[in-house]
């Protein structure tokens, strides 16, 4: 089992903030930064788990509380099998940290991939068009 500590700093929050946010992701180190905006109608999608166009996950186990998120789950590409996810991590109203494991299947044998997000918020106001 994971232990949790909300983020000593700040109050804990219940969920992230919408506005303008600045995305990094690392699966096996290979970093992939992206910005976006998340709406007020998107924070409750966004605290949901990652996810993406390439692949759907899905998350029987989901405890988001007092600044800590813990997801226990599968993800499923659009032509491969769903394969075990498990993730925890931190948040305040304006940063994001999760630390996930995946395990994936390649000839037989169970391969662990470790995988981390950190996002922060970078502007209240989304730029025009995002």
């Amino acid at each position: 089992m994971f232990a949790f500590q909300p983020p000593p700093t700040e109050a804990a929050a219940e969920a992230v903030e919408p506005g303008y946010w600045e995305t990094t992701s690392r699966v096996m180190g290979v970093p992939r930064t992206e910005r976006r905006c998340i709406r007020a109608d998107q924070v409750a999608q966004f605290m949901q788990g990652p996810h993406n166009h390439n692949y759907v996950c899905t998350y029987p186990v989901r405890v988001v509380t007092n600044g800590a998120i813990r997801l226990e789950g599968s993800c499923k590409s659009h032509h491969s099998a769903p394969v075990p996810v498990s993730g925890h991590g931190t948040f305040t109203a304006t940063t994001f940290h999760m630390e996930a494991r995946v395990v994936t299947h390649v000839a037989g044998v169970d391969i662990p991939v470790h995988a981390t997000t950190d996002a922060r918020r970078i502007s209240d106001d989304c730029p025009p068009g995002s």
